[in-house]
């Protein structure tokens, strides 16, 4: 079991667990996007610790989730569990949302099997390239099945 503890620089335990978890490599190897401080930040706390951080980035109607888990806690089921809730937080957020992304790594087969098993597709044609690391990222994909119109960011 998981919590998702949403936080800003008022609470100021999960803001500093959160800023020393940015800064490390083994929790945001896998992370695409900058993790900012907004409304959509949590840091994943397995009822005895805080154990990653994961952020929902919000553009329209369309969402995006980033997440890093510290590399023992990797493998737990915790990834998985944190998606789902996120998933349901992007839900009640915005009941007509029309898709959630997430990019990882092509590589990154953890990640990648979690996201299939949870609902989301990719096509492999659909790689993308760092601009800043000059690696290829897949795109997974899950489309709002409330939502028959399937339109691209």
């Amino acid at each position: 079991m998981i919590n998702l503890v949403s936080f800003d620089k008022k609470n100021k335990t999960h803001y500093d667990l959160y800023m020393k978890l940015l800064d490390d490599p083994e929790v945001t190897n896998n992370v695409t996007s900058i993790f900012r401080i907004d409304n959509f930040s949590y840091v994943i706390n397995n009822e005895e610790k805080d154990i990653g951080i994961l952020r929902i980035n919000h553009e329209m109607n369309n969402f995006s989730i980033d997440m890093g888990i510290i590399s023992e806690y990797r493998n737990c089921g915790y990834g998985k569990e944190a998606l789902k809730q996120a998933i349901e937080i992007i839900e009640i957020l915005e009941e007509d949302y029309n898709k959630i992304i997430i990019r990882t790594k092509y590589n990154n087969n953890a990640v990648i099997n979690i996201s299939r098993i949870i609902g989301f597709t990719y096509d492999i044609e659909e790689m993308e390239r760092s601009s800043v690391e000059g690696e290829d990222y897949l795109v997974l994909t899950k489309y709002n099945s409330k939502n028959k119109e399937k339109t691209m960011i």
